[in-house]
């Protein structure tokens, strides 16, 4: 069984996350973060803490499959729970069909080539906001939640 976790080409299924959590715009202590990360049948949750400032790290998650080189469209589904004083906010829900480190807001080739502008894979997040769905332009990637990339803050204060 061990051979078994051997084969395959290394991918990454979930990019490092960086978020601040926040409620009525105060740092949120202590509050748990939880991602589930779903792809190929299998279920890998990572669980985290806030520190003082609301800050939190989710790292980059790796598997091996088979899949790498295929043609086929495959989908890895990634969910970010922020629990706080009883209740649990959907921070993000993405879809993404890369295996591309930071690929959840990027498309890296045309990044690399230097068509596109690099998105950092980083978010605040109120707690008293609404959840919203919305599309990431260039991966065709589904987003949705309460936290908001620094670009689309950015935007949303023009």
């Amino acid at each position: 069984a061990s051979a078994m976790g051997l084969i395959g080409f290394k991918v990454c299924i979930a990019s490092e996350m960086k978020a601040k959590v926040t409620s009525a715009g105060k740092p949120v202590a202590g509050a748990s973060v939880v991602r589930k990360v779903t792809f190929d049948g299998k279920d890998y949750v990572t669980e985290v803490k806030t520190d003082s400032d609301g800050n939190f790290v989710l790292p980059t998650l790796y598997e091996r499959t088979l899949w790498k080189n295929t043609p086929f469209e495959f989908r890895i589904l990634q969910d970010v729970h922020i629990n706080h004083e009883g209740t649990s906010h959907l921070g993000v829900h993405i879809i993404r069909g890369n295996f591309d480190e930071n690929g959840e807001l990027n498309n890296m080739q045309e990044v690399n080539k230097g068509v596109d502008k690099f998105v950092p894979y980083e978010f605040t997040c109120e707690l008293s906001d609404p959840e919203s769905d919305r599309g990431v332009r260039a991966t065709h990637t589904v987003l949705s939640g309460k936290c908001k990339t620094t670009q689309e803050l950015d935007s949303n204060k023009r």
